[in-house]
């Protein structure tokens, strides 16, 4: 069986759970390869540029018609607060061989990159792990926070073509959680599709349990301290909670040190707390590191449909603190973190208090991780799902 991937990008939380996914696979002997539009600098193996098999007139034609049309969504998502982006492309993602000849083709995050309208007519067996909620929504992958900036006629356009499409063609749908089947259920777009629920990997031999004391010397983090963890692609992406946990910081009745891993610019302190700034990490090794020196992940997340930085510090053996929102629930129990019952940072800084009081499990939380988003558990059940695909 041969599983070809799309992703428009192998960075960014959609990318990192489908190249996960397309690494259990191979380990699993299932020929896997990943397609995307932008390889950048992966050097996961069987990883490809969609656009090295272009011509160059071809290539050059596409590119400049595919800015000027990502300027105009990119305007329209920074006003609206939310990433916005068209069912439509300019790549003809179809032609390509890989994907001619694949027995299921398995779409991820794939705006500005396959075209939905012409994609769906080619009689292709396909399987959709949706990320957020592009493909029901009419277009947002988020609920906007300013409205009007998109036209309703455009986004019930959208709606409407792609309920058309799915229901002329109707695909399997995965959801890494069961609250993004139910939104994506609800919908009225997708009703002819199968859906499933599947977590998102984690590779278990990457992170796994490190000594606090040694992470910590390591990295130049005092010893003494209470150490959180907050982590996001951007910093102030505004949806990812960090204003939230710098009000909260002031409510904490610990010494805490916080790290921060993400782009964007801190001070050395907040308050009280002394701050420790990692820039965007890509070194798994130097991430890892940072889940080790920590007592406490915190995921103040206020919409998430899943969160890879949960499972990646559930394979740690580290507890988390987060709301209770989207998926997140479905990752986090008694036995490795507590849920704050509030969107407030009142309500967070109590449960961060709380938490740092207990005495959690470490290889019980690891053991969570295993047997939930190990390699070898959620290739297992994708490949159920490629078997039944009609």
């Amino acid at each position: 069986m041969k599983i070809v991937h799309l992703n428009t990008y192998t960075q960014g939380g959609a990318a990192e759970a489908a190249l996960r996914l397309h690494s259990a696979l191979m380990l699993s002997k299932v020929e896997s390869k990943f397609i995307a539009l932008y390889k950048g600098r992966c050097t996961i193996d069987e990883v490809y540029d969609f656009r090295d098999g272009l011509n160059p007139i071809s290539f050059w034609f596409s590119k400049i018609k595919n800015k000027q049309r990502t300027t105009n969504t990119l305007r329209l998502s920074e006003k609206s607060g939310e990433l916005f982006s068209e069912i439509s492309s300019v790549w003809k993602v179809d032609q390509n061989s890989e994907v001619k000849t694949a027995d299921i083709v398995h779409l991820h995050w794939v705006s500005n990159y396959v075209d939905l309208p012409s994609f769906f007519k080619n009689k292709l067996k396909i399987v959709w792990t949706i990320h957020d909620h592009f493909l029901f929504s009419g277009g947002f992958h988020y609920p906007p926070i300013w409205k009007g900036f998109v036209s309703e006629e455009k986004i019930l356009e959208q709606k409407n073509a792609v309920k058309v499409l799915l229901e002329e063609h109707p695909i399997d749908i995965v959801c890494p959680s069961e609250n993004l089947k139910i939104l994506a259920q609800n919908s009225g777009v997708l009703s002819k599709c199968t859906f499933h629920v599947i977590k998102n990997p984690v590779n278990t031999e990457i992170f796994k349990p490190l000594s606090k004391e040694e992470c910590r010397n390591k990295l130049n983090i005092p010893s003494e301290n209470k150490v959180l963890f907050f982590l996001s692609d951007l910093i102030q992406y505004e949806r990812k909670g960090f204003p939230l946990l710098k009000k909260a910081l002031s409510q904490l009745e610990n010494e805490v040190t916080l790290i921060v891993a993400g782009k964007g610019k801190l001070p050395n302190k907040i308050g009280k707390v002394q701050l420790k700034h990692f820039d965007h990490v890509k070194d798994k090794t130097l991430l890892n590191e940072l889940y080790g020196a920590c007592d406490l992940m915190v995921n103040p997340s206020l919409d998430d449909i899943s969160s890879n930085t949960v499972i990646e510090a559930m394979a740690c053996g580290r507890p988390v603190v987060t709301f209770n929102t989207g998926g997140i629930p479905e990752l986090v129990t008694e036995v490795n973190g507590l849920i704050a019952k509030d969107k407030t940072a009142n309500e967070l800084a109590n449960t961060i208090n709380s938490a740092l009081k207990m005495d959690f499990d470490e290889n019980a939380i690891r053991n969570k991780a295993i047997k939930e988003h190990s390699f070898d558990v959620i290739a297992a059940k994708y490949l159920e799902v490629y078997n039944k695909v009609k």
